[in-house]
């Protein structure tokens, strides 16, 4: 490790807005996705209560074969 690294700032931790009541989590749980045309798909976040509350979809890591 280097002296830089060591008297830096952190980086912010990733957070994202619950999809279900709009609370910023800095824990979110992957509870959906949406297909885009272009691109990967977008994924939906929850809090941990909310993703408990309202369940989940299927998320991107998630592959169903027919």
């Amino acid at each position: 490790m280097t002296r830089d690294a060591l008297l830096s700032t952190a980086p912010e931790p990733f957070g994202a807005r619950c999809v279900h009541c709009g609370n910023e989590t800095c824990i979110p749980v992957a509870v959906g996705s949406v297909e885009r045309a272009s691109g990967p798909p977008v994924v939906h976040y929850a809090c941990p209560p909310c993703a408990l509350n309202h369940g989940a979809g299927p998320t991107p890591d998630e592959e169903i074969h027919p």
